[in-house]
């Protein structure tokens, strides 16, 4: 139909350490039940109803190569820039 939606999203920050090469994971939970979909630049064809649960793990920004062969500007540029907090492997 035309009529309006409403959408409540509460979110619910959690930060947990992923395992080198962890992936992006999308599952959604209706009536209990769990499907973990292939992640996809675009999820499409779920229809959610009230209750359904959505979960989106995104475990960070990858980089690339291992941190401590990384040039001493180049952790400095990140820490300047906010992407690590001082003292964090950069």
């Amino acid at each position: 139909g035309g009529g309006a939606c409403r959408i409540h999203l509460a979110t619910r920050g959690v930060c947990l350490r992923a395992p080198e090469g962890a992936l992006n994971v999308f599952s959604y939970s209706q009536g209990g039940q769990v499907s973990r979909p292939p992640m996809v630049s675009k999820m499409v064809g779920i229809e959610l109803k009230q209750g359904d649960r959505v979960r989106l793990e995104t475990p960070g920004g990858g980089g690339y190569g291992q941190a401590n062969k990384r040039t001493a500007e180049a952790v400095t540029y990140d820490t300047t820039n906010g992407y690590v907090a001082p003292g964090e492997k950069a």
